[in-house]
């Protein structure tokens, strides 16, 4: 049995066996995110042109290639891969995780201060329910949303989790205190200051889809597929990545960033397209570092801990998935025994 080694050591093992220009800032990949959103709302103005609904869909794939690039560009920049510049990053994050419906500062909470400190640990807000967790709230939507033994085979609403991930944490802000939907795994502490924040960041998605409707030429049609179908494209794109590279790790009381993390095998294309945000192991090591290094790394984790590094076939983990349990059992772990 493998147990779970400090971040620090890993660290300081393999840091020293990268290129110092790893941990350099990008800024060169803001000009792919302002690409991207140009692309992206050119698109917008498309769907005004065209008044076929097969024109439409394809626009719609279109504009779900933007978003779910402009969403791993984003990742990377509230990261601070892309640029060091506090005011100018956050800014970025607003439009760029605005437009793609989620509130910035709710996105630094819950990812960056709480999911990456507390991978797969009781206190992530990614991770799945433990058995003490189970009501019919939770039954419900892991049967809807999880992939896993129980759920429908093979069902589609899965690839859509993540809007209703968004929402859930979205909606947990605004409990009192410590308070949370059931289905909200684990909610991180929120000040008065960054509830005002994400509530201004809301007003600002709401703009935004405002000036998606106006650009589409004000037809409903057209603005379904432009918005709501787009991000359920997004959604399967996130997700297609997102559940194995943590739901098939186990939970454990102390953060492992190689053990609780899982790593995926896509075409090459696809880790050129997202920016290589397959390497999910990668990222959790060295969460600040350049993503075009993440191959390099891969293949010191390889060869460094063979029997810690979990890297599989994109394929291989959604089947793994499949056959597994939707609540988990972590003994003393679990947070209502």
């Amino acid at each position: 049995m493998l147990f779970p080694k400090p971040h620090g050591e890993y660290v300081k093992e393999v840091k020293k066996l990268l290129s110092k220009d790893a941990f350099s800032p990008a800024p060169k990949k803001l000009f792919y995110l302002l690409g991207y959103l140009v692309i992206l709302f050119v698109t917008y103005y498309l769907f005004r042109r065209v008044d076929n609904i097969f024109y439409y869909f394809l626009l719609a794939c279109l504009a779900t290639h933007c978003l779910s690039c402009i969403g791993f560009l984003a990742h990377e920049l509230s990261h601070h891969s892309i640029v060091r510049n506090k005011r100018l990053r956050y800014l970025m994050e607003v439009l760029a995780w605005g437009i793609n419906l989620i509130p910035a500062t709710l996105w630094d909470r819950v990812h960056n201060h709480t999911h990456h400190s507390q991978t797969n640990t009781p206190h992530d807000p990614d991770r799945l329910f433990f058995k003490s967790e189970k009501s019919i709230a939770t039954t419900i939507y892991t049967k809807v949303f999880y992939a896993n033994v129980k759920s429908f085979k093979w069902n589609p609403m899965v690839l859509f989790h993540f809007i209703p991930y968004i929402t859930r944490n979205i909606i947990s802000v605004f409990y009192a205190e410590h308070a949370k939907p059931a289905i909200v795994p684990y909610k991180p502490a929120y000040t008065f200051r960054q509830k005002k924040r994400i509530f201004i960041e809301l007003a600002i998605i709401v703009v935004l889809q405002f000036v998606i409707f106006y650009m589409v030429g004000k037809d409903w049609l057209a603005y379904v597929f432009a918005s709501p179908i787009s991000y359920l494209f997004t959604s399967a794109i996130f997700n297609s990545y997102i559940f194995t590279n943590h739901f098939l790790n186990e939970i454990s009381e102390e953060s492992d960033p190689i053990l609780g993390t899982t790593s995926v095998k896509v075409p090459a294309i696809l880790n050129k397209l997202h920016f290589n945000f397959a390497y999910h192991t990668e990222h959790h090591l060295f969460p600040s570092m350049n993503s075009d290094y993440y191959p390099q790394l891969s293949k010191i984790l390889r060869e460094k801990y063979p029997e810690r590094y979990n890297y599989l076939q994109l394929k291989e983990a959604w089947k793994k998935l499949w056959k597994s349990a939707d609540f988990i059992t972590g003994s003393t772990l679990e947070p209502n025994k």
